[in-house]
């Protein structure tokens, strides 16, 4: 410990406080440039693809991707991906991709199982719960489905999530275009 506040000191172009140790944010970081960060998942000819979770998810034609999503969270949290099918400015539906690392996930869930169980469970009474949690496969790989809506907008959610390198993956399907 010593060492890293000998460190700080060292390194800091601003005075650091005394008697205090800092501590740098959750950063995108790896050992080396080539081994994959979970956020690092960029679209290319279509597809989402992430090297970190296998991932290789194409896009239907007409969405579009996008803004960026904030910075990995302290608590292992990520949003790795967004698109959207617009009409003009208006958002038709929307696909949310997240990743949240079950070591750090701020409620107790050891599965995405467990999540999607959360999720529905923090679902407020104003919103109707359709199905789900229900175990379906998808590609070979089991994913937990939770689908709710809000009666009054019309706005309604589908949920996939399943684990991938100690992660609840999760794609979140928003709109009011059931068909899209």
């Amino acid at each position: 410990m010593p060492l890293l506040i000998l460190v700080l000191l060292l390194s800091a172009t601003t005075a650091v406080p005394k008697n205090e140790i800092l501590i740098k944010g959750a950063a995108p970081s790896a050992s080396d440039a080539s081994t994959p960060v979970p956020e690092a998942g960029p679209i290319v000819d279509g597809r989402y693809r992430n090297a970190y979770f296998g991932l290789n998810y194409p896009i239907p034609a007409g969405w579009t991707e996008q803004p960026a999503g904030p910075p990995p969270s302290d608590a292992g949290g990520y949003v790795l991906t967004q698109f959207a099918a617009r009409d003009g400015d208006r958002v038709k539906a929307h696909v949310l991709v997240t990743a949240h690392d079950l070591f750090f996930i701020p409620f107790t869930a050891a599965t995405a199982k467990d999540v999607a169980a959360r999720t529905r469970s923090a679902v407020p009474a104003r919103y109707t719960i359709e199905k789900g949690p229900d175990e379906i496969t998808i590609a070979g790989r089991t994913f937990y489905r939770l689908a709710y809506k809000a009666p009054v907008s019309r706005l309604q959610w589908r949920m996939f999530t399943t684990e991938a390198r100690c992660h609840a993956l999760t794609f979140t399907f928003t709109g009011t275009d059931t068909k899209l």
